[in-house]
């Protein structure tokens, strides 16, 4: 492959109008089990990114009001591991509630990346640096400790200076923070020289070049009028270019691509309210309701009937945290009703039916499950707003003027998505590698998770909803099932077909449930359709800036360029704009579909540093990285080397030391698992930590070939217990807010010993000092599977 600087931009504008107008039968299979991707908790957003340098995309999931998640990538069969534990030389992962959007970044470029964590009520933010592959919490240090209800920091170089700066975005509340890496790792604030200013309810920020002079605009995502502001942020004080943009109204979500294929990039909006209230009859027997407000006189609720007995539990503000859902049992022939906080439920004898509502002015939200002995009918939902109902979604398309201007307008004659739906989330990628865009949106309403929206981009100006996808993900009613709260894409598995991660921990009450965490394997090539054999191309951009005695060059991460790939006549755009959207962050890795295409003519990258570097002849199905070349250096597109399969595995003396934990913060809920050394002397403890609401229980055995020694319990209490029977230990402990409960026990005269649980509320079993995270069954003689 030669390397030069020139290129026609405008070969690829084959268009649209003339391609097949054809659905590719795009596939999805749901392989979260297998994958070992198992979470439910409350989402709030997860990224993609290659944290440990072996090209295998890793995910990070902040959870919210759960812990801190690193799957990472093993590179065998597809497997995911839970690493947060090994990772953390301190206690970062456990210090933080009410999480939203961490961005990956290396932000410092020194080859790995760094994760920064938004978070809101506890603050301050995180910085995690990776150092050596471990990850130090250094915000503080850094200047990057805000708080501020933050939401989503957003990395980008607006000094061009080859290093990232951020923007801490927050509710109401606003950072931009400038990197000085003269001064090691330090931060200013900036925004008042900068001309920065976003005082809105910032969910997060989106980069694109919105007016096509090469640099990327910043645009502040504010939820409902979309956008807050836009900045050109190449100049200083930054542009105000928010007139560029017409607003879309009650806007959640935006993914941003050129779905025109005009070489500027488009916009697809979901639409509604994020958390609207909503009721669903989950089976004959119970109604399951979540209710919200802003304030006002509205009183949000539902009704039905149920003749005889019911039984209310209410979760609210307070509730799950620091006391236990409240439960009351009524009756049609009394008592009728019964008030909780701001949430009544009563009963009307003249229409017979039951109601439940909120009754406050102020700004409220609960959760109500009402269990009736008799067959509930007749369910209502009742005062909803305009912001919870059904909208369509909202194309905003590129147009290039005559002059060579670039307008935007609303499109939704035509185009296939004048269908109103109720969805929160949108990702967009060519998931079919036909060359063009295609978009996933994650759906839901009130308590229902509804089907997941794949749209196939027909290449002809409009879109079709892909039927019987595979895509349409986790589908029910009720806390068991959650409710879809938000999407991210990566190749996972390196096979050049883009898949989806899709969380539906949408709804904060009952405190901590959440919902469960859905992998879709992109499958369309092995489906046998009309999409099986097109081909792709990924690029990973590797800028030239390595410190700050180095005077040109890119950032590491090459945030701010633009990719053209021309293949077939065809020419494809893709920015590095750092892959956000709303909380979440997808691959930074680019893609493109290439059709029937065995190689791309040219891949031209144009720097943020204004270098140009331009590569012929690039064979298609690869994984390339892509070096910004330098006055003294040449570019170069090289195959990507993915590292081999690595598992966690304890090795002798991984099991020797008391895992450390901070009974202050109170991380748990965990099972600790470690053995005097020397000795034989083990110890298991299960911890509460955060969990307050209910009990967490872990049963289990340890079936060994011979009698244990010295057993003896630890902290053990009612609903526990502890015994042997011949060669097996047996075991039962119960755990909530700060227990630490267990048992000892010796194995001295055995040769195996396996550990099983049978029920395990708690799913982190960290063993020895060395924190590693493990599955069971495990032979404590071997350190494996048994």
């Amino acid at each position: 492959m030669s390397c030069r600087t020139s290129h026609a931009l405008l070969a690829g504008l084959t268009g649209m109008l003339t391609m097949s107008a054809v659905s590719a039968d795009i596939r999805f299979q749901n392989v979260s089990s297998q994958a070992g991707v198992t979470g439910f908790t409350e989402s709030w957003g997860s990224s993609w990114g290659d944290l440990n340098g072996d090209n295998w995309p890793d995910l990070y999931v902040q959870g919210h009001n759960s812990f801190q998640r690193i799957y990472r990538n093993t590179g065998d069969a597809s497997i995911f591991e839970n690493i947060a534990y090994e990772l953390d030389p301190g206690f970062w992962w456990a210090q933080a509630e009410d999480k939203h959007g961490g961005s990956l970044a290396d932000f410092d470029n020194d080859g790995d990346m760094d994760i920064l964590q938004g978070v809101s009520a506890t603050g301050p933010a995180q910085l995690l640096v990776n150092t050596n592959g471990k990850f130090t919490e250094s915000a503080v240090d850094a200047g990057l400790d805000s708080d501020g209800a933050s939401r989503q920091p957003v990395w980008f170089d607006y000094t061009d200076d080859g290093f990232l700066d951020v923007a801490q975005l927050a509710f109401l509340s606003y950072y931009l923070r400038r990197q000085n890496p003269i001064q090691g790792l330090d931060f200013d604030d900036d925004a008042t020289g900068a001309g920065f200013s976003c005082p809105a309810q910032l969910n997060y920020g989106q980069m694109l070049d919105l007016n096509n002079d090469g640099k990327l605009e910043f645009i502040c995502a504010k939820e409902g009028n979309w956008p807050f502001r836009v900045y050109d942020v190449s100049k200083r004080p930054f542009v105000d270019l928010t007139s560029l943009i017409p607003m879309g109204t009650q806007v959640t979500d935006t993914a941003v691509a050129d779905f025109n294929r005009d070489l500027r990039n488009d916009i697809i909006m979901t639409r509604g309210a994020m958390r609207g209230s909503g009721a669903s009859q989950v089976n004959a027997r119970r109604i399951e309701g979540w209710l919200r407000k802003a304030g006002g006189s509205r009183q949000p609720g539902f009704s039905f009937s149920a003749p005889g007995q019911i039984t209310v539990t209410i979760d609210h503000k307070g509730m799950g945290v620091y006391e236990a859902s409240h439960v009351f049992v009524r009756n049609t022939q009394g008592p009728t009703s019964v008030t909780d906080g701001s949430v009544q439920v009563s009963y009307n004898a003249g229409s017979g039916r039951w109601t439940a509502k909120l009754v406050t002015s102020s700004e409220y939200q609960a959760y109500v499950v009402v269990d009736s002995v008799q067959p509930a009918t007749g369910l209502t939902v009742n005062n909803l707003d305009g912001t919870e109902m059904p909208k369509s979604t909202f194309y905003l398309e590129s147009a290039v003027q005559p002059n060579g201007s670039t307008t935007y307008r609303y499109r939704q004659d035509a185009t296939g998505l004048s269908q109103l739906v109720s969805c929160v989330s949108a990702v967009a990628g060519d998931f079919d590698n036909d060359m063009d865009m295609d978009f996933f949106l994650v759906c839901r309403d009130g308590v229902n998770n509804l089907p997941d929206r794949l749209y196939e981009n027909l290449g002809n100006g409009t879109f079709a909803l892909v039927q019987n996808s595979g895509a349409e993900g986790i589908v029910g009613a009720g806390a068991a099932f959650g409710v879809g709260e938000s999407a991210t894409m990566a190749d996972y598995d390196v096979d050049g077909w883009l898949d989806l991660f899709v969380m539906n921990g949408l709804l904060t009450f009952p405190v901590g449930k959440g919902g469960p965490e859905v992998l879709l394997h992109n499958t369309t090539h092995v489906n046998g359709g009309s999409a099986s054999n097109n081909r792709w191309l990924e690029i990973d951009l590797v800028g030239a800036k390595r410190s700050s005695l180095l005077s040109t060059g890119s950032n590491r991460d090459g945030v701010g360029a633009k990719v053209y790939v021309t293949a077939g006549g065809v020419t494809q755009l893709r920015e590095q704009n750092g892959g956000y959207h709303r909380w979440s962050q997808n691959s930074q890795r680019l893609h493109f579909g290439l059709g029937g295409n065995q190689t791309a003519d040219t891949v031209e990258i144009r720097w943020p540093s204004g270098r140009i570097d331009t590569f012929s002849d690039v064979a298609s199905n690869t994984l390339y990285k892509a070096n910004e070349g330098t006055t003294s250096v040449a570019a170069s597109l090289n195959v990507a080397t993915l590292g081999p399969p690595v598992h966690t595995t304890l090795q002798p003396g991984d099991e020797c030391g008391e895992p450390p934990y901070n009974f202050n913060l109170r991380y748990g809920p965990v099972v600790h698992l470690w053995r005097d050394c020397p000795g034989g002397t083990w110890h298991l403890r299960a911890k509460g930590g955060r969990v307050t609401d209910v009990k967490r229980f872990t049963n289990g055995t340890i079936t060994a070939n011979a009698p244990f020694s010295n057993v003896s319990g630890f902290g053990l209490a009612s609903g526990d217990s502890l015994g042997t029977n011949g060669n097996t230990l047996n075991f039962q402990v119960g755990v909530w807010l700060s227990n630490n409960k267990g048992f000892n026990f010796g194995t001295s005269g055995q040769s195996s010993a396996c550990l099983n649980f049978s029920t395990q509320d708690i799913d982190a079993l960290i063993v020895g000092a060395s924190k590693k995270r493990v599955n069971v069954p495990l032979d404590l003689f071997t350190l494996q599977e048994c």
